[in-house]
């Protein structure tokens, strides 16, 4: 008597199907937890380019809502804080959203993302803030400083 060849080649499977899934097991834990997102533009470049065309440095990532997540990509505010008090310049809110993948079918290009980006810019506007639109491949040229110039009152 025998192994039975069919449930030898059962026994195979199961034992070849366990090592791939120890492989895969280990190859997913070697791999960082969360990718940070990478963005399509350099903030120092950026920062750079628009000091050499005489534009304030902005603030990249800004938070403007209190309860939402929501956060502008680049931002220049009428007011900033100096020790315990704020201190409002001529300057008008100003934000700027880079809207990348636009030729890819990238977020900005699909129903529920736009539903979702529209909440935010509608309240943006609601809360005083002027908001202009760039493809990353634009962010740095001398036509679309000239636009932040007239934006910003410069």
């Amino acid at each position: 008597m025998g192994i039975n060849p069919k449930d030898f080649e059962a026994m195979k499977e199961r034992t070849q199907s366990a090592r791939v899934k120890g492989i895969v097991k280990r190859v997913k834990e070697s791999l960082p937890k969360k990718v940070p997102r990478q963005k399509s533009y350099s903030e120092k470049v950026v920062t750079a380019f628009f000091k050499e065309q005489g534009i304030p440095e902005p603030e990249f990532e800004y938070k403007f809502h209190r309860e939402r997540k929501w956060r502008f990509d680049l931002s220049w505010k009428s007011f900033h804080k100096e020790g315990y008090k704020y201190v409002f310049t001529s300057m008008p809110n100003l934000a700027i959203e880079v809207q990348g993948g636009i030729w890819t079918a990238g977020r900005h290009n699909r129903g529920a993302a736009m539903l979702k980006e529209w909440e935010k810019l509608n309240e943006a506007a609601a809360m005083g803030w002027r908001i202009l639109y760039i493809q990353p491949c634009d962010l740095c040229t001398t036509q679309f400083a000239q636009t932040i110039k007239r934006a910003l009152n410069l």
